[in-house]
């Protein structure tokens, strides 16, 4: 690494080996009795300073193979008199071998250094100097200080280092050829003596403190092709009067002519340059074309403009055209702009919002034939977005924001990928042109204005439902990506959702899924939580005293409240879309021809046929979790561990359910969720919800609340396990009474065998009690096991155990454990292999949880009490590491267990 053996002023000798390909920064920096270094053969770089100052190092041979030496990579090495540089070495920093007696003999020879067609080193030269033909690079430091005063640099040279020039004070003249592509930082900063220079377009950026504090500099030439000038480029120049940007010219950072006091003009050619506020001393007169971004700068930034003759040669035109009218998402955008971030329209009267943009979509669409995938340009224009216009006038604005844009991490929750996105905060500022568009609404706007035609507020309500439902998508196709497996194992999630309850989740998800402009166009795609949220929009905008509220029983409704009225409304949207392969793409959208729109008709027509299409389910399947073995394991009842689902939005925590099997069946009724999953609806697989189970509570989300107590949840169901009960044989006579007009029975060898069994009570109102739900016992048996009661044939104990009493549930102490994991549990949340049985605290893994569980934390965790990470089985806290915590749960644990 960097710096490993730096400062080792005992070391003499070093021996390097094989296979290393490159020496890192400062490796040996400053070992000053290092006197033997062998560089073995596949080293290919020489870091910064990695022998800076081994001030007893003579010798050197650099392998063949090497192609780059880094800056000050053996200065200052004092004893350094033999070098040898293999013509690999197509980089060589010209700070690498200053103050060392190898290069001043080289210098001594002839001032101007060249090794490989670099000119490394001119720092003696003075007077005029004309750099041979043939140098390709002139390298950083390479005329450092120097006295020369002019210099010719030929047409062979591609490249002029960092500080290539720094400090020539008496230099008066210089010319960079069109060869050149790439100009150092600080190359000519501190040329005192510099009066006039040429940059030419070959030199797409004028980097930062090109030319700092050249005082002497009167006249700049920036040649078209120049796109962009760095920080602080002509700071300090102090005699420049006038500047002229070229066309070519897009932005100029912050600072560039700071401290440039006798600058009084600047030309900008190009409508679309952006300029930094501090990029100009406040009294400068900014020339620049009506409707430019020049203008909008001055105004902005307080500067004064002078408008040039005539309009821009070649400048920019535009023309909106919305995609699906009347609604106000997307537009194509016509313009010769080729910078689409670069501007964007506003309308600053919609009713929508009070700055409601129109900016560039930078989604890649699959359908869309686009000419450059960079600038996303196709046909001569843009994809735009809005969704807040409501047409009318908008104002061309463009942006100002010169910084570059800022990496920051994004995280997508549905596939668990964090990614690095780059954000630019911009500074809009407005031009003089004005654009018209039709009038136009928005998603809720449309469907009020198109099916809203009744007398009454619920009337209108149930129009705009009925019209919503009718043309409502559950969701868009897109075109589908690359399997790969996400997860090792499939796994068990509880829903978000008040009336759904478990999600089978499959392992498997898909990369770079693309979506289609086909469905983003489409702007009714509304699914169960979208369905209701829009109906009360339709409310609040019909009449902004209505309110509603989300149905507590299901997700897909909300409740709204008129006056003294309430109904219900949602749903969700009909059908839905799917993934297609990229050659089952309908429309392949070019934007030909004047009028590329579509009609809301034809956009449900397109979506339609990719929902018809007939595709291959290429989803893996052979290890799939099927709901019938999560019944068995489960059994007479089991904790499970899985995946909570902290809501639809994203967010997950370990949490614990409670399951069983609550009769003989094998039926599961369940629904397709998602990529290879199922959503579990009803069916042999019992589950606590909003019930108390083994002193613990499990909400209406299926999982356990820790810390809930029973004063608050005082009529929730009650699950019991190993409750007994009897399996009844006998022989049975009937009667009839016509006095009381009902059948009597009559009962002879009865018997009676004991089963124990899971038994889910619920609250019943009128009696005060809990009773055994109906797959406890069926009414047969039930009438049975009464009569047998009531006749004295049968104990009544077990009547009596269908039905619990206040006293027997006090008795219980049913929030008795709120407050500790349950110990014994099966994995179901995709870190183990479904199913995998558990006890939470079995650090020795012996399968039970007992006191040598104890001793074996006390020894792992040792005297010092220091935290393990990865003992999840001791993790009885849940903080991700085993520590004294852990320990001091354990032991509170043991008597209860």
């Amino acid at each position: 690494g960097s710096g490993a053996f730096s400062n080792c002023t005992g070391l003499a000798t070093v021996h390097l080996p094989a296979g290393l390909t490159e020496i890192p920064n400062r490796l040996f920096y400053c070992c000053k009795n290092l006197t033997g270094v062998s560089l073995p053969e596949g080293v290919t770089k020489i870091g910064s300073e990695a022998f800076y100052w081994c001030e007893s190092l003579e010798e050197i041979r650099i392998p063949d193979g090497v192609t780059t030496i880094w800056p000050g990579a053996f200065k200052l090495c004092e004893s350094l008199t033999d070098v040898t540089i293999p013509e690999s070495a197509a980089e060589i920093a010209g700070s690498a071998f200053h103050q060392t007696p190898w290069l001043n003999e080289q210098a001594k020879a002839d001032p101007m250094v060249i090794i490989n067609h670099i000119l490394v080193y001119a720092s003696e030269c003075t007077g005029s100097v004309t750099i041979p033909d043939g140098v390709t690079k002139i390298a950083d430091e390479a005329f450092y200080n120097s006295s020369v005063e002019s210099v010719t640099i030929p047409e062979s040279v591609t490249s002029i280092g960092d500080e290539a020039f720094y400090w020539c004070q008496k230099l008066t003249s210089v010319t960079i050829p069109d060869s050149v592509t790439v100009l150092g930082t600080d190359a000519f900063s501190q040329c005192t003596a510099l009066t006039a220079i040429t940059i030419p377009g070959s030199i797409a950026t004028i980097p930062a403190r090109v030319l700092y504090g050249c005082t002497a500099l009167t006249d700049v030439t920036i040649g078209e092709g120049v796109e962009l000038i760095e920080y602080q480029a002509f700071q300090q120049c102090t005699s420049l009067v006038s500047v002229t940007l070229p066309k070519s010219m897009t932005c100029v950072r912050s600072a560039v002519f700071s401290g440039c006091t006798d600058l009084t003009d600047v030309y900008v050619y190009n409508p679309c340059c952006r300029m930094d506020e501090m990029a100009f001393p406040e009294s400068v007169v900014i020339h620049g074309y009506e409707g430019s971004l020049a203008q909008s700068y001055a105004e902005m930034y307080g500067r004064t403009f002078a408008a040039l003759d005539g309009s821009a040669d070649g400048g920019y035109t535009y023309e909106i055209i919305p995609l699906l009218p009347p609604f106000n998402e997307y537009f194509f955008v016509r313009t010769d702009n080729p910078d689409p971030k670069s501007f964007r329209f506003v309308d600053k009267q919609s009713a929508y919002s009070e700055d409601a943009g129109i900016a560039v979509s930078e989604t890649a669409y699959a359908d869309v034939q686009y000419d450059d995938t960079e600038t996303l340009r196709v046909n001569g224009g843009y994809l735009f977005y809005s969704g807040r216009t409501d047409g009318g006038e908008v104002t061309l604005q463009y942006d100002l924001q010169t910084e570059e844009p800022r990496p920051v991490t994004s995280y997508n929750l549905t596939t668990g990928e964090t990614t690095i996105v780059y954000e630019r905060d911009p500074i809009w500022a407005d031009t003089g042109m004005t654009f018209t568009l039709p009038e136009l609404y928005d998603d809720t706007d449309y469907l009020i204005h198109t099916y809203a035609t009744e007398d009454s507020f619920f009337d209108n309500m149930d129009a705009v439902q009925a019209g919503f439902s009718s043309i409502c998508l559950y969701s868009g196709s897109y075109v589908r990506g690359d399997i790969y497996r996400a997860n090792t194992y499939w796994f068990l999630s509880n829903s978000p959702h008040v009336d759904q309850v478990f999600y089978n989740q499959s392992p498997y998800r898909r990369q770079d899924n693309r979506t289609l402009l086909a469905s983003a166009l489409y702007p009714y795609r509304y699914d169960s939580l979208g369905f209701p949220s829009m109906m009360g929009s339709v409310a609040k905008r019909l009449d902004d005293t209505a309110t509603y509220q989300w149905s507590s029983s299901n997700h897909a409704f909300i409740e709204v409240t008129y006056g003294e009225e309430t109904r219900s409304y949602g749903g969700q949207g009909n059908g839905q879309g799917q993934g297609v392969d990229p050659d089952q793409i309908q429309k392949v959208f070019t934007f030909d021809g004047q009028d590329p729109s579509m009609t809301l008709a034809q956009s449900r027509e397109l979506l339609d046929a990719y929902a018809a299409l007939d595709v291959t389910d290429d989803m893996p399947q052979e290890d799939v979790l099927t709901w019938s073995s999560v019944c068995e394991t489960a059994g007479d009842g089991a904790w499970v561990r899985l995946y909570g689902m902290a809501s639809v939005f994203g967010g997950a925590y370990d949490a614990y359910a409670y399951l069983y099997k609550k009769d003989d069946r094998d039926y599961f009724y369940t629904t397709g969720s998602g990529i290879g999953g199922s959503l579990y609806w009803s069916g042999s697989l019992g589950y606590a919800s909003d019930t108390w189970v083994d002193g613990r509570y499990i909400n209406q989300y299926e999982v356990v609340v820790p810390g809930a107590v029973f004063a608050d949840h005082p009529t929730s169901s009650i699950i019991l396990t190993k409750v007994t009960l009897p399996a009844l044989t006998y022989d049975r006579t009937s009667q009839y009474n016509s006095e009381t007009g009902k059948y009597e029975y009559t009962y002879s060898n009865v018997s009676v065998e004991e089963t124990t069994a899971t038994v889910r009570y619920i609250y019943n109102t009128e009696s005060g009690t809990w009773k055994a739900d109906s797959n406890a016992m069926s009414s047969s048996v039930l009438s049975a096991l009464t009569d047998l009661t009531e006749q004295g044939l049968v104990d009544a104990k077990y009547l009596d155990a269908l039905e619990l009493t206040p006293e027997e549930v006090e008795a219980i102490g049913v929030d008795r454990n709120t407050n500790v994991p349950p110990y014994h549990y099966f994995v179901y949340n995709g870190s183990d292999a479904p199913g995998t049985e558990r006890y939470l605290g079995d650090v020795n893994n012996d399968g039970k949880f007992s006191v040598l569980d104890l001793v074996s934390m006390q020894k792992r965790l040792g005297k010092s009490g220091k935290a393990l990470k990865n003992w999840k089985n001791g993790d009885l806290n849940g903080d991700g590491k085993l520590n004294v915590l852990d320990l001091a749960l354990m032991k509170e644990l043991l008597p209860l267990i």
